[in-house]
């Protein structure tokens, strides 16, 4: 008989969310009794990219088993690495027509696949220069896009290796999605800033 608890993307909201706004209360008290001013704006930033990276994690590490009693099933056979850029993707496109399922379904279900595989790391790309300086440009935001997407697929692969979960395909095509993703997201941060600055110099204009 085997035993085991199933761990939800639910959960690390439950308990790491009020943690956080537990802590952030402790600290605007400390710094409002020490007198040191305190930037809502950077502090609502901060919540909002912890909350993107429970989510980023929710989906791409979550659910897992954790086996209290017995041996986990083993899903060798499931456990599947492409090294080969683009080859999943050519492929699918080959079989559109050939299955049970529609064309159109086919397209959509590929869509989602390769277009949530490019938004996973978009935002990381927008708020990460709003938050710290060191993040300055597309190459930094594309390697940094890199090495978390690399870490996740390791991680999917660690999972299905162990029996934690199973049918996550570790893929280098998400390694090159997700990168992209993280450079296109900085681009639009760089966009919307050259914008915002662009409407108050004109206002500063009109004023003067």
């Amino acid at each position: 008989m085997v035993m085991g608890y199933v761990l939800k993307g639910t959960l690390l909201f439950i308990t790491i969310i009020p943690i956080y706004l537990f802590v952030l209360c402790i600290r605007i008290f400390l710094s409002k009794r020490s007198g040191k001013e305190i930037s809502f704006k950077k502090e609502l930033l901060r919540f909002i990219f912890t909350f993107y990276a429970l989510a980023v994690v929710g989906v791409t590490l979550l659910p897992i088993t954790i086996y209290v009693y017995g041996s986990p099933p083993t899903y060798d056979n499931y456990i599947s690495v492409n090294y080969v850029p683009f080859t999943d993707i050519a492929r699918e496109i080959s079989q559109m027509g050939q299955h049970n399922f529609s064309v159109a379904f086919q397209i959509k279900l590929m869509i989602r696949n390769v277009g949530g595989n490019f938004i996973l790391l978009m935002p990381m790309g927008m708020l990460l220069p709003l938050l710290t300086s060191k993040v300055d440009s597309i190459k930094k935001s594309f390697i940094l896009g890199l090495m978390v997407s690399l870490c996740i697929e390791i991680l999917q692969f660690l999972e299905n290796y162990s029996g934690l979960t199973f049918g996550r395909i570790v893929d280098i095509d998400d390694l090159i999605l997700n990168s992209l993703g993280a450079a296109v997201g900085y681009c639009i941060y760089i966009f919307v800033s050259l914008v915002i600055s662009k409407y108050k110099n004109s206002n500063k204009v009109l004023q003067n």
